[in-house]
Formats: C-alpha cells, structure tokens, sequence
C-alpha cells in the first residue's frame, strides 16, 4: 500500500462468541494487523478497510460510541460489517438488539444488565417503579427468577438514588 490511509476494521476470528472488532486507521493495515496480533491471545483478521484517515475514523467512533467496549474496540454485535459500512457512508444507524445471554444470580453480567436497564428506563422516567423494571427485564430475555429481577431492582435504585426503600 501506499501512502493512502485507510480505516480499518478488524475482528477476532473465534466470531460470535467475542463480538469484538477495532476500528482504526493506518497507512499499511496489514503492518498494522501484525502490530495488534502480536500483543492479542486471539487470532484476529482484517473484515473489512476503506479509504480515509483519522477524520474519517473519528466520525465512525463517534456513530458507533454506545457500542465501544474500550478504546477502539467495539461489540457490533452479529453484523459488524454492515454497521462499520454504514457508518462509513454516514447513514443513520439502527442497532439491532444484541442478543442476550441469560444472567445468573449475582453475576457481574446481571449486575451491569440491571445498570444499563436502569439507565435506560430512566430516559423516559426518572424514577422507574419495580414493575416497569420487572417488565423491561423479561421482554429483553434477561432471564432470571421474579425475586432475582426484584432484588436487582433494589440494589441498582438504591445505588443510584440514595433511597433503599
């Protein structure tokens, strides 16, 4: 390659199950894929580069920021691809409903699910009752008994608002 920069992105090869994918920018990706492998446990592979530099990744940062996991990494969820290029063409982008893994009780997965969940109904309502949360919680397929989803519940409000009733 050239003195072209390109935005890239790239993947973990196990697929589904590590969502991950980094995107970034480089002049040689190919280099650049070395560079990255070389401190990864995972194997990783190049889906996709097109033309552009540090602007162009930016705006595509910026599109995608409710899915950035770290740094540059993001969870796409099952169509990184498609968001990567929508993005890239500065189309507005739906993202689809990742898909959930059950919670167990007590987990740091049911934890921030119940956080996120929180945050979320709190757009609409500032204080969200057990109920609307309950509710929520089943219709995303969180999984989990109906004193588990309650004592989440308990423990997220509490955190939040200061008030253990």
């Amino acid at each position: 390659m050239d003195s072209q920069e390109w935005v890239y992105l790239v993947g973990i090869v196990p697929g589904p199950q590590l969502p991950y994918v980094k995107i970034g920018y480089a002049q040689d990706v190919w280099e650049r894929l070395s560079e990255l492998q070389c401190g990864n446990p995972f194997e990783l592979r190049v889906l996709s580069f097109l033309p552009g530099g540090v602007e162009v990744e930016n705006a595509i940062h910026g599109v995608l920021s409710t899915h950035r996991v770290r740094g540059e990494w993001f969870d796409l969820g099952g169509d990184p691809l498609r968001m990567f290029m929508d993005a890239y063409r500065g189309r507005p982008i739906t993202f689809p409903r990742l898909t959930k893994v059950p919670a167990r009780r007590g987990s740091v997965q049911a934890e921030k699910q119940a956080f996120d969940l929180y945050f979320d109904l709190r757009k609409t309502d500032p204080a969200p009752s057990q109920n609307t949360f309950e509710k929520a919680w089943r219709a995303a397929g969180y999984g989990l008994k109906t004193d588990d989803i309650r004592a989440l519940y308990k423990d997220v409000h509490a955190k939040v608002t200061g008030n253990n009733a």
